[in-house]
């Protein structure tokens, strides 16, 4: 479900989902999204207030990564840095176990 919100890019289906999720962080001790969570939620919801503009985008699908076209083709932000730091990992280590030559092109 939640993963399902993040590539549809449907926006009330996250913060429906997100919320669902938050005692499960603390029973199974999720440290870093327990005491975070509801301030997350908190401040996601004041957002049609606080920040229309965002909110709007956000409900457009504008929330999740979408490099491809096509529909189910969006991925969370934290999901499409990761992708792009290891394209970088990967070339920093073809530069350093060839030539440096490859490294600045």
């Amino acid at each position: 479900g939640f993963i399902r919100a993040d590539r549809e890019g449907n926006w009330a289906l996250h913060l429906e989902l997100f919320s669902k999720m938050l005692p499960w962080f603390a029973i199974y001790d999720h440290t870093n999204y327990s005491p975070w969570g509801p301030v997350y939620l908190a401040y996601i919801r004041a957002l049609p207030t606080t920040a229309p503009e965002v909110f709007n985008e956000f409900v457009a699908g504008r929330f999740s990564i979408k490099r491809n076209e096509g529909k189910f083709k969006q991925v969370a932000t934290d999901q499409a840095l990761e992708h792009v730091n290891r394209i970088a990992k990967v070339k920093w280590r073809y530069c350093r176990d060839h030539t440096h030559r490859f490294c600045t092109r």
